[in-house]
């Protein structure tokens, strides 16, 4: 039988890793962090960096507070996959304040997950000014510090040749 990908990563992962915003869902935070600043990198256990992870999710995304989540959480020498990005956190705050469709969009959060050093926040992303798109964003944590992210994003399409949703 086949299962997609998804699917099967899904399947894989314990429930007790699967990340949660702070405050919503049965599971909560799994732990506290320390307060902030994150960056140089401390030692940080699973947990810590999971709840670390979901304070920059919190910030990032839901308040849209890109100057805070990107000045405590990410590292001064951020590896961007982004190609229209460059290197660095200064680089990646300057794309995000000045992007039209980060400042006037509304980011509804579909799937949010952390494993072994590893966040990934997948987004629904409804503007008056672009496309409507998908983005599934990935964290790599060093420690307490962000230290690597990469992104997918997509236009919704049209026109679909199955019946399945992005979302």
């Amino acid at each position: 039988m086949f299962f997609p990908m998804h699917w099967l990563l899904a399947l894989s992962f314990p429930s007790a890793i699967l990340a949660r915003p702070p405050s919503t869902g049965p599971m909560g935070r799994s732990a506290n962090p320390p307060p902030g600043p994150y960056c140089p990198p401390q030692a940080a256990t699973p947990k810590i960096q999971q709840a670390i992870f979901n304070d920059f999710v919190q910030k990032l995304f839901v308040e849209k507070n890109a100057v805070d989540a990107v000045t405590n959480y990410v590292a001064d020498d951020l590896i961007q996959h982004n190609p229209s990005l460059a290197d660095g956190a200064p680089a990646f705050l300057a794309g995000l304040v000045g992007s039209p469709s980060y400042n006037t969009s509304t980011l509804a959060i579909y799937h949010q997950l952390f494993m072994a050093g590893v966040g990934n926040v997948h987004t629904r992303v409804t503007s008056p000014t672009t496309t409507e798109l998908a983005v599934s964003d990935y964290y790599r944590m060093d420690g307490t510090c962000i230290v690597e992210h990469w992104d997918v994003i997509q236009a919704l399409p049209v026109n679909s040749s199955n019946p399945h949703p992005l979302f």
